[in-house]
């Protein structure tokens, strides 16, 4: 080997060295002075917070597929924007490309996540970002995506394999695929015209405060909780448990149930004081009331099967 050749490896070799002993050594600094060393922010919890404005790219789609950590879709009135929290950015792979966002769990060291090689270019993390892989292991990760009420997402596929999911305040329709291995998943206050799709395979599923016309579930561990989600058609099917609809035992399965009866003699029992109470005039007020029920039941159709885990219903008149 030629001295020059060997002189350039010797200089190569000292500048690798002396930027692994400085980023060592600031990320020491950081740390003792709470300082992010790879995120934007740090919030008064101490999560390292990384964000970005995805208001302006006109998103119609979702998709994240990501391994021990937690997703939160939240519907706002403000802009919409995306929070990676406790993520350092050589784990994950984040891009936007026509209209749809997608994020996903990668191997830091594999040669197309180490350069973000992409169809529009490359990129680098930093060597930062491989020296402290292991800085968030012990804090919970999250991506929280906040959806402006004037962005319009037709599509929604999420997927963690150890983690939780929840979807809140969502209330254009939009077709859902939710996957959780072991987790939770939480839907609240969102309704959808369109098909939404659940698997959780060990963990609970619960819905409150929702109208989702069509919803297919399958969990295979866990309980089911619907709650104040309105009067709808089930067809339910628990192979180790049962079904409750305001707390009466419905058996193992259900099917094309609207509402349960205990509705109507909640109602009756609250009328019953207002009115006669002779058997002409309950067997009038029963008719009505069920009537009632009926004309506000909406139009859902619940399909879903639990392996091993109890399903919960309580119910409430459409407003």
């Amino acid at each position: 080997m030629k001295s020059r050749s060997l002189i350039f490896i010797i200089i190569a070799a000292v500048l690798i060295v002396a930027g692994i002993i400085t980023c060592i050594v600031c990320g020491s600094l950081a740390k003792s002075k709470n300082i992010a060393l790879l995120s934007d922010t740090v919030d008064k919890d101490g999560n390292a917070i990384n964000s970005d404005n995805i208001d302006e790219y006109g998103l119609t789609a979702l998709n994240i597929d990501v391994e021990d950590i937690d997703i939160n879709i939240i519907g706002t009135k403000g802009k919409s924007y995306v929070e990676f929290v406790n993520l350092n950015p050589a784990s994950y792979d984040y891009t936007v490309s026509g209209y749809k966002m997608t994020v996903k769990t990668v191997d830091p060291f594999d040669i197309g996540s180490l350069i973000k090689i992409r169809k529009n270019g490359s990129g680098f993390s930093g060597l930062r970002s491989y020296l402290f892989l292991n800085k968030y292991k012990d804090e919970t990760s999250k991506i929280n995506i906040y959806v402006s009420e004037k962005t319009v997402l037709n599509e929604i596929s999420l997927k963690t394999v150890n983690g939780n999911i929840s979807v809140k305040n969502m209330k254009n329709d939009c077709l859902y695929t939710l996957n959780v291995k072991k987790g939770d998943l939480l839907i609240s206050g969102v309704e959808t015209m369109l098909e939404t799709k659940v698997k959780v395979k060990d963990g609970e599923y619960t819905v409150s405060s929702s109208s989702l016309e069509k919803n297919d579930f399958n969990v295979d561990g866990g309980n089911v909780f619907f709650k104040e989600c309105g009067l709808c058609q089930y067809y339910i099917t628990c192979d180790n448990g049962s079904i409750y609809f305001d707390d009466a035992d419905q058996g193992s399965s259900v099917e094309g149930r609207k509402y349960p009866k205990k509705i109507v003699t909640d109602l009756l029992d609250d009328a019953s004081g207002e009115e006669n109470d002779d058997e002409a005039n309950t067997e009038e007020k029963t008719e009505e009331l069920e009537t009632e029920v009926e004309d506000n039941a909406l139009p859902c159709e619940i399909k879903g099967k639990i392996v091993n885990g109890n399903m919960y219903v309580t119910t409430k008149l459409g407003e």
